[in-house]
């Protein structure tokens, strides 16, 4: 019952992500959100005591699907390059495995900090100033100095 009522989860967060992914114009996963929220509320229900110790295996496997996805979409900034991808990936689990077992205060700062690495890395493509465009801004002010 524990693994139908986590995939209605993240199908029923995913499909309201959807929905609402129109009123940003941030790149939204909806899969990827809906996959971290399940995840997360599993995670707090167990250490509440409002879920039983089975649940921390859903919750595992979500996380390391999230591990997954967020090496993924890693690997297109920066292909090529196994050796950060298998840092990234132990350092990930290595999270998972404190998440699931450390204490609630310690489960929210992992959820914030992720948070705040989502907003980062999925920031609009023209978010961050090109640096040709200010090179070239540079060059002029340099010709009309002098």
């Amino acid at each position: 019952m524990a693994i139908l009522i986590s995939l209605v989860s993240v199908f029923l967060i995913t499909g309201v992500v959807s929905v609402a992914k129109s009123l940003t114009t941030r790149p939204i996963c909806p899969l990827c959100i809906g996959v971290s929220a399940t995840w997360f509320w599993i995670i707090l229900g167990v250490k509440m005591n409002l879920l039983g110790i089975d649940w921390l295996i859903l919750a595992a496997v979500l996380i390391g699907t999230s591990i997954l996805g967020i090496v993924d979409v890693l690997k297109k900034r920066k292909p090529r390059s196994l050796t950060w991808k298998s840092v990234f990936t132990a350092l990930g689990f290595l999270v998972a495995l404190l998440v699931l077992k450390g204490p609630v205060l310690f489960v929210l700062i992992i959820a914030a900090t992720l948070v705040i690495f989502g907003l980062y890395v999925w920031r609009p493509i023209g978010a961050t100033p090109d640096s040709s465009s200010e090179a070239k801004k540079l060059e002029e002010k340099m010709k009309n100095c002098c």
